[in-house]
């Protein structure tokens, strides 16, 4: 049996982003269209846009845990609130990163600007649907074209 306080933390994850996450093909929209403006090439496209994803968030006091497994790559990241860092990313190059999270940990906003290619790309996570399903956003704009190229992703809790 379940004691009070055992109880009262399953039922305050359930409305956090906190928890383990697996994508929904049948409502999400392909990110090709983002991986293209990107700059991505098509075979390297083909490979992402078919991965099964499954993501695991942990927040704590100052930074959340985001652990991501695919069949061709695992990540574990520790992503610190608040603070601007230089990072190397595999499609942009190198941006700054700023990590924000609200409304109680139920969403995680991550800004990425590149100067060398002047993009710039925000991923939001968002809780809807009484909880059960985590809305991803992404949008990705070519400052060089003024254009942006946006996806919605959903991911179902498990």
């Amino acid at each position: 049996f379940f004691s009070s306080n055992l109880f009262s933390l399953i039922i305050d994850m359930a409305d956090t982003l906190e928890g383990t996450w697996e994508l929904d093909y049948k409502r999400s929209d392909s990110p090709d269209a983002v991986l293209s403006a990107q700059g991505v090439g098509w075979a390297t496209r083909k490979v992402v846009c078919n991965l099964a994803i499954t993501e695991t968030l942990k927040f704590g006091d100052d930074a959340v845990q985001m652990i991501k497994l695919t069949k061709a790559q695992n990540s574990d990241e520790q992503l610190k609130h608040g603070v601007t860092k230089g990072v190397d990313d595999a499609f942009l190059g190198k941006v700054t990163q700023l990590i924000e999270v609200g409304e109680g940990n139920k969403t995680l906003t991550i800004t990425m600007d590149g100067e060398e290619k002047e993009t710039h790309t925000v991923t939001a996570r968002s809780l809807i649907e009484d909880n059960k399903t985590m809305k991803l956003q992404v949008d990705f704009t070519d400052k060089k074209k003024g254009k942006t190229t946006s996806c919605t992703r959903y991911f179902t809790r498990q």
